[in-house]
């Protein structure tokens, strides 16, 4: 990123990681945030856009979802539309890591 840090699509622990070169989170969004409503589940790509966003491939929920910093939903595009594509709903678990 422009800023040096890096975007993580952190599939397994359903969450996008904006990261720092030493490994701090700065940001995140996704289903091991407790500030997020609507989580994400199986994140398979996210960009930083222009505009500070972040465009998030949500692809359990069939859905493609703009994310803005304070982690409010700004755009979704559900994929599914069609009556013979695969049923959205799926909802993945927060795995987290061991202590010690």
């Amino acid at each position: 990123m422009e800023n040096g840090h890096i975007l993580v699509c952190d599939e397994n622990n359903n969450r996008a990681i904006e990261v720092t070169r030493d490994g701090q989170i700065v940001w995140q969004y996704g289903s091991c945030d407790p500030n997020v409503n609507d989580p994400v589940s199986g994140v398979a790509f996210a960009s930083r856009l222009e505009n500070g966003h972040t465009l998030i491939t949500d692809s359990n929920h069939a859905r493609i979802v703009e994310i803005d910093r304070d982690k409010n939903v700004v755009w979704e595009y559900f994929t599914n539309t069609d009556p013979k594509s695969n049923q959205r709903g799926a909802r993945g678990r927060c795995r987290r890591a061991p202590s010690g």
